[in-house]
C-alpha cells in the first residue's frame, strides 16, 4: 500500500503510518491527527479543542462555516470538543491543501487562545494529552482515559467468544444476500462485478453477527464461502437466461431450466459462447471481490487479535 503522506507537506516531527493511513504530531502547541480515507478520497484533519466561553464556541463555529465554503473543503465542524476539517482533493493537490489548512486552523486557535483538551474527559492542557492508537482508530486523549479504554476493551474481548457453527450459518445467510444482489443486478442488464465485494462483506458480517467474534478461521471460511456462492449466483443467472429464452416456445419451468444448465454449457450448439460469457462474468466478480475487499479483509484480520492499544506520540 502506497503511503499517500509522501505527497503531503507535513510539519517537522510528524510521523506517518501507511497501514493505518494516518499522520500525526504537534503543530504550534496542538496535537493533530490527519486521516486518509482512500475510498471516499478524503483527508480528515482533527484537533481536540475545549469549547471555552459560549461566545468563543460560536465564533469558532462561524469561522468553520465560512472555511467550509473554500474550494476542496468538504466540511469543517466543531462537535464535542473535536474540530474536524474534511478535504476533498486529488493526490497532487493534497500537499499544499493540507499544509494551508493546518496553518489556517492553528493560527485561528492561537489567536483566539483556544485550549486543547482530552476528547473523553475534557481535562485541558497539551501536556496531559497524547495521540493513541485504539484498534484501527487514532485519537487524541489523556493517559488516564486511554488506560480506562484499554482495560474496558480487554474485558469486552475476553467476554466475546466464537461459535464456529453459528458463524458458518451466519456467513451462509450473508452469502445468500450477496447471491440475491448479484441476480437482481444481472436482471437489470448490468455486469454485477461489484457485488463480489458485497458478497465478501455480507459473509464476514453474517459470521460475526451469529458467531460472535470473527476469528482468523472465520475470515478464511467467509472468503471460501464467497468464492463458492459467487459461482452459485452466476449459475442461477445462466439458468434464468435459459428459462427466458425457451419458456415461450416450450413448457419449461425455471427449476428445469436451472437443472439443464450443465447441458447448455457443454452439449448445446452455442455452449462455447454461453460458457465464455459465464466465465467473463465470474472473472469480473472475482476481480472486484479481490480488489475491493483487500482493505476490508486486512482490517478484519487485524480485528481477530486482542486489539491494538498503544501511544503514538
Amino acid at each position: 500500500m502506497a503511503n499517500i503522506f509522501n505527497k503531503v507537506l507535513l510539519p517537522e516531527g510528524f510521523a506517518t503510518d501507511k497501514d493505518l493511513q494516518v499522520a500525526y504530531g504537534s503543530m504550534n502547541g496542538y496535537h493533530v491527527v490527519i486521516k486518509h480515507l482512500p475510498q471516499q478520497r478524503q483527508m480528515v484533519i482533527q484537533y481536540q479543542v475545549l469549547e471555552g466561553t459560549e461566545s468563543a464556541a460560536i465564533d469558532l463555529r462561524n469561522f468553520l462555516a465560512e472555511f467550509s465554503k473554500k474550494k476542496n473543503v468538504n466540511a469543517a465542524t466543531y462537535i464535542n470538543n473535536t474540530l474536524t476539517v474534511t478535504l476533498m482533493a486529488k493526490n497532487k493537490q493534497l500537499g499544499d491543501l493540507v499544509k494551508e489548512t493546518m496553518i489556517t486552523i492553528t493560527n485561528y486557535l492561537l489567536e483566539h487562545h483556544m485550549e486543547e483538551g482530552c476528547k473523553s474527559c475534557g481535562n485541558k492542557g497539551h501536556e496531559i494529552n497524547g495521540i493513541y492508537q485504539i484498534n484501527d482508530e487514532v485519537e487524541i486523549m489523556c493517559s488516564d482515559c486511554f488506560q480506562r479504554r484499554s482495560a474496558n476493551q480487554d474485558i469486552e474481548y475476553k467476554k466475546k467468544t466464537t461459535n464456529m457453527a453459528a458463524g458458518i450459518v451466519g456467513a451462509l445467510f450473508g452469502a445468500l444476500l450477496g447471491v440475491i444482489c448479484w441476480v437482481l443486478i444481472y436482471q437489470l442488464g448490468y455486469i454485477a462485478g461489484i457485488t463480489g465485494f458485497v458478497m465478501v462483506v455480507c459473509c464476514m458480517k453474517g459470521f460475526e453477527l451469529l458467531g460472535g467474534r470473527l476469528n482468523r478461521p472465520g475470515v478464511v471460511l467467509s472468503i471460501l464461502i464467497s468464492v463458492v456462492m459467487l459461482f452459485v449466483a452466476e449459475y442461477l443467472c445462466v439458468g434464468i437466461e435459459v428459462y427466458k429464452a425457451f419458456h415461450e416456445v416450450s413448457d419449461v419451468s425455471i427449476m428445469n431450466a436451472i437443472r439443464a444448465v450443465p447441458y447448455y454449457l457443454t452439449d448445446w450448439p452455442m455452449a462455447s459462447e454461453l460458457r465464455n460469457g459465464m466465465m467473463k462474468d465470474l472473472a469480473m466478480g472475482y476481480v472486484f471481490a479481490v480488489l475491493a475487499s483487500i482493505s476490508f479483509i486486512r482490517q478484519s484480520l487485524k480485528a481477530t487479535a486482542n486489539g491494538v492499544m498503544r501511544k503514538l506520540a
